[in-house]
């Protein structure tokens, strides 16, 4: 991911400075690559490459991009560089979402009032919102804490069988399809000196109004 610049005076629901961006993407199977482009979030954990958080349970996105050849067969970087560089993308392209504004991020409505703060607080009990994931039954962590370790297990993490990654400290599954629908969470975390389980975490789901 390559930085263009900033959209000025422009940050998103928690206060990180916003940003254009051009990358390059494999493939989910490796057989394929794509340019894309778009707004980003400068800081922050647990953050997604163009989904802004905004407020507590939305997210604003842009993207756009364009899919190039086998991935053995294109150098992502140099084709992110010519892309940013090109006339298209500098007159065009960037010039439009350098003009991107955004209002006030919504507020919590009182059905929403289970979603905890980030106060720093370990619970148990209530659920805080990430850019990408929900983060529930947390134990003995607070959100910022579960944030950081699945941050670091999806980064950093070793690949454990087709759907596990861990580090020394923790490791994280996400669950399938089907044990998705028979009620598992989309990802749960534990602790590898212990076994017990840190956290869960569900995909943030799109609000549509």
């Amino acid at each position: 991911m390559a930085s263009q610049g900033p959209v000025p005076g422009m940050v998103d629901g928690l206060g990180n400075p916003v940003q254009v961006v051009v990358a390059g993407t494999p493939g989910h199977d490796g057989s394929s690559t794509s340019l894309v482009y778009g707004i980003a979030a400068g800081t922050g954990a647990d953050t997604t490459l163009f989904d802004l958080r905004w407020g507590n349970l939305y997210q604003l996105s842009f993207t756009g991009g364009q899919t190039l050849g086998p991935y053995e067969q294109v150098d992502l970087a140099a084709e992110a560089e010519k892309f940013a560089a090109s006339p298209r993308f500098r007159t065009e392209i960037l010039p439009i979402l350098q003009s991107f504004t955004a209002g006030p991020a919504p507020t919590l409505s009182p059905s929403d009032e289970n979603v905890a703060a980030d106060d720093g607080s370990p619970s148990a009990e209530a659920a805080c919102v990430g850019e990408r994931y929900t983060y529930e039954n947390l134990h003995g962590i607070t959100c910022v804490e579960a944030k950081a370790i699945l941050q670091v297990v999806s980064d950093t993490g070793e690949p454990i069988g087709a759907r596990g990654q861990r580090t020394e400290e923790y490791h994280c599954f996400w669950s399938s399809i089907g044990e998705v629908e028979a009620g598992h969470p989309d990802v749960l975390c534990v602790d590898r000196s212990t076994g017990a389980d840190l956290l869960s975490a569900n995909y943030l789901k799109p609000v549509t109004e």
